[in-house]
């Protein structure tokens, strides 16, 4: 928590993943084929982007972690987004108030 968090007026960002760009679906395909080849990249789409929403609203690095059990390597590997990979959609939050009229 950063001193902000709890002043109404600062105003909040909510970022949306609405889906992969051309570059992001041959990016996370090359990953799942390096790490889990058996593994169908559109099975995991909605798992990853989900994952990534949720750090990027963390302020947390755009990344997704494919368990262990599911890696050839047996250990578990991390998809990073980059810039360009992602379809995003930000909406600035309402100010919240705490005064009753």
């Amino acid at each position: 928590m950063n001193e902000t968090d709890d002043d109404p007026a600062d105003p909040r960002t909510y970022v949306e993943v609405l889906d992969f760009t051309p570059a992001g679906v041959t990016r996370f395909a090359d990953f799942l084929a390096l790490h889990a080849p058996a593994l169908e990249p559109s099975a995991l789409a909605l798992e990853c982007l989900g994952g990534l929403e949720e750090q990027i609203n963390r302020g947390a690095a755009a990344e997704w972690t494919l368990a262990r059990e599911w890696t050839l390597e047996g250990a578990a590997a991390t998809f990073q987004a980059l810039d360009g990979d992602l379809v995003l959609h930000a909406e600035v939050l309402p100010v919240r108030s705490d005064s009753h009229e």
